[in-house]
């Protein structure tokens, strides 16, 4: 006796891949409990907030997509807000709150324009999200809306790498998630950064598999580059200042060679050249 499989639907889309939060998440959520491990570290360090023994901290998060960071912090006891201007992002945010029995504050505003009840005491926003500004004017908007938002002795921890002069070549990644039924797998093409329009092209395929259907999803985006002058050029002519350059869990304190050429360097031992880091700014 043999038993028929149904064949699986095979859909190919082309579409803004952050309209599907469920797969995003799905893809992004290995790991999470420990990256917020290093961020709860990295407050601790960085952030001299006087509160009352009973006032639990508030973090913020610009950009939270899917709220992930937000969600795993939140069921620590800490208090939680977080923003972003994409619909079906901060409905499936919500909703996965809501499920859990989860409190938090996940709003609709723009990394530019937005502003919180209560101050924050740490705030951050990770794997490059900030790139996402194409402008310094941009930038320097959110940076003020930032340090408006913190409270004083409060510190934001910016995920980013920097670029290298003629260290420039296309890259790729793939990641994989799994939940349930339904697997996720993204290959990312990162391709030659063109420094002197200051923008790095990167294209996405997503494959979905689940029982029924086979999905292939095609996007595509641009990120802004920047050298390491280029950034702490930035922060300098912001309200904010840099605290200090740390790895994703808080160890190895980075700090710039007085030798370097203003692009690259040495980094605490370790060259900028290539590495992702997390910048902790703080209001001036």
């Amino acid at each position: 006796m043999s038993s028929i499989r149904a064949k699986r639907r095979v859909e190919h889309l082309s579409e803004d891949w952050y309209t599907h939060p469920a797969w995003y998440d799905i893809l992004h959520a290995s790991g999470t409990a420990e990256e917020v491990k290093g961020l709860t570290r990295i407050a601790e360090l960085f952030t001299a907030v006087r509160r009352s023994a009973r006032d639990q901290p508030l973090w913020l998060e610009p950009g939270c997509g899917t709220a992930r960071y937000l969600r795993a912090a939140a069921a620590t006891g800490i208090r939680v807000a977080g923003f972003d201007n994409c619909a079906p992002m901060l409905d499936y945010a919500r909703t996965g709150f809501r499920h859990r029995g989860l409190t938090g504050d996940i709003f609709d505003a723009t990394f530019e324009d937005f502003s919180l009840s209560a101050k924050a005491d740490f705030a951050f926003c990770l794997i490059n999200t900030i790139r996402h500004l194409h402008t310094d004017a941009r930038v320097l908007a959110h940076f003020g809306c930032m340090a408006r938002a913190l409270r004083k002795g409060g510190a934001y921890a910016v995920g980013l790498s920097v670029v290298h002069p003629g260290g420039e070549m296309d890259t790729e990644d793939t990641w994989c998630g799994a939940r349930g039924s339904c697997a996720v797998t993204q290959l990312i093409n990162y391709l030659s950064p063109d420094l002197r329009a200051r923008t790095e092209r990167v294209a996405s395929h997503i494959r979905v598999d689940t029982p029924t259907r086979e999905i292939h999803l095609d996007s595509s985006y641009t990120l802004r580059t920047y050298t390491l002058k280029q950034w702490t050029s930035l922060i300098e002519r912001s309200p904010l200042r840099l605290i200090a350059v740390v790895d994703e869990q808080g160890d190895g304190l980075l700090e710039p060679s007085p030798e370097h050429d203003g692009e690259c360097g040495g980094w605490g031992g370790r060259n900028l050249r290539s590495e992702y880091a997390i910048w902790v700014l703080g209001r001036r």
